[in-house]
């Protein structure tokens, strides 16, 4: 049963992220805007991650448990840093929405210029940190089933490719990481959102302008997402804390479990409140689909017709200026 959840599950995982990184690819118009490719940078991260964790549990399958120890660990390293790759990729997109907010104006300008390098720096930290967790193997550092034995006489048995396999020094390395990346992005949401608060407090005597009634909307819609975003940073944050503090201090093994739990769902959660959330996401998948729309198309000019040099801006704050110039 055990077996085929670790292949179901990211099996699932990996069909349910590869339909939107279709519908992005075949979309030519929707990727003019910057935030559609770092939507799209995330969403080839997780498919990423999910294929290697499906080609772990299909080969422990087909070895019977005997996976060679050098295939284990480089599948093993390269999950761990595409993981932390995720954790970049929504740190990228939390600083694109405070671009939005901060530097409205230069918003598109500044994102056009660093939409590229962000989605490099990605692949390159993949690279790169996957190259230091392997090197932890060649030197031959002690795995974490080997220090718990150790120090806490805790004896894993575990037979498949798992997570107890990697270097504890690179484990280690991995949560520090893990635990840098969502702090900031926990503190770029909520900065991005105290600013949107602001600026909604400055326009609440304007209840005439469209551009005012389109802003309250789509921030009110904006503060909900970070609060779910924050829940999960919250948990993620303090799961990590007790993940490095147990390298002293042995956690029931009850935690682990839920803490993978945990962070598989916050793979979910994160992506559709980046992703799916984004108008513009849905309405391509439909479009690919060939679903009929039902409802009357706003007024205004749509996405997919602002030409090449006022292209609309990401987000939902920064689509305001974009929005004003349309019906100017």
């Amino acid at each position: 049963m055990i077996a085929w959840g670790r292949i179901g599950v990211p099996a699932a995982l990996m069909v349910l992220f590869a339909v939107p990184l279709i519908v992005i690819i075949k979309s030519r118009t929707i990727r003019e805007e910057p935030m559609v490719l770092l939507i799209l940078n995330m969403t080839a991260v997780l498919v990423s991650f999910n294929a290697l964790f499906f080609v772990i549990s299909i080969v422990d399958a087909v070895t019977a448990n005997s996976m060679p120890h050098l295939l284990c660990s480089f599948l093993l390293s390269t999950g761990l840093a595409v993981f932390g790759g995720f954790k970049l990729s929504t740190l990228l997109l939390a600083a694109e929405q405070y671009v939005a907010v901060v530097f409205s104006l230069q918003h598109f300008t500044i994102m056009s210029r660093w939409v590229n390098k962000m989605i490099a720096f990605t692949w390159l930290f993949i690279v790169g940190f996957s190259a230091i967790i392997l090197l932890c193997f060649f030197l031959g550092l002690e795995t974490i089933a080997e220090f718990d034995l150790r120090v806490f006489g805790i004896d894993h048995h575990i037979n498949t490719c798992g997570w107890q396999k990697v270097a504890n020094m690179g484990m280690f390395a991995f949560q520090i990481v893990f635990f840098l990346f969502t702090i900031l992005t926990c503190g770029l949401l909520t900065y991005t959102a105290v600013q949107g608060l602001k600026h909604e407090k400055r326009i609440a005597g304007d209840n005439t302008s469209r551009q005012t009634e389109n802003f309250v909307l789509r921030f009110k819609s904006f503060r909900r997402i970070v609060k779910l975003l924050l829940i999960f940073l919250i948990i993620d944050i303090i799961g990590t804390v007790i993940h490095i503090i147990s390298r002293w201090f042995p956690v029931p093994t009850l935690f682990t479990y839920a803490s993978h739990f945990v962070r598989t769902s916050s793979l979910v959660v994160e992506y559709w409140a980046y992703g799916i959330s984004n108008a513009i996401i849905p309405k391509a998948i439909k479009k690919f689909f060939g679903f009929r729309r039902n409802h009357r198309e706003p007024q205004g000019r749509p996405a997919d017709s602002v030409p090449p040099r006022q292209p609309p801006a990401a987000g939902p704050i920064a689509m305001i200026e974009v929005e004003a110039n349309g019906t100017s």
